[in-house]
């Protein structure tokens, strides 16, 4: 009886282990779009697929943002931890 529980609390030692494995950096899950890439918003850090992401030049820079209420906070220069 000791073995088989030893054995149930190794398995699912081992399941634990592989399953934080195969998950990205930060524990960051994808269910949609594998393979688009995203970029993260100079604002609020959200992260965004590339082509829904709001393109602002500040300062001869071109830096993303999730959606026009961030855009608007950098074009005002309350972005990147304001």
């Amino acid at each position: 009886m000791r073995l088989l529980i030893l054995a149930a609390l190794l398995g699912a030692a081992v399941w634990l282990v592989l399953r934080s494995l195969a998950r990205p950096p930060g524990g960051a899950r994808r269910v949609e779009g594998e393979g688009t890439p995203l970029v993260r918003c100079a604002v609020c850090g959200t992260f965004v697929p590339r082509d829904a992401a709001v393109a602002v030049r500040t300062d001869g820079a071109e830096k993303t943002c999730c959606g026009e209420a961030c855009a608007a906070r950098l074009k005002e220069g309350r972005g990147e931890g304001a």
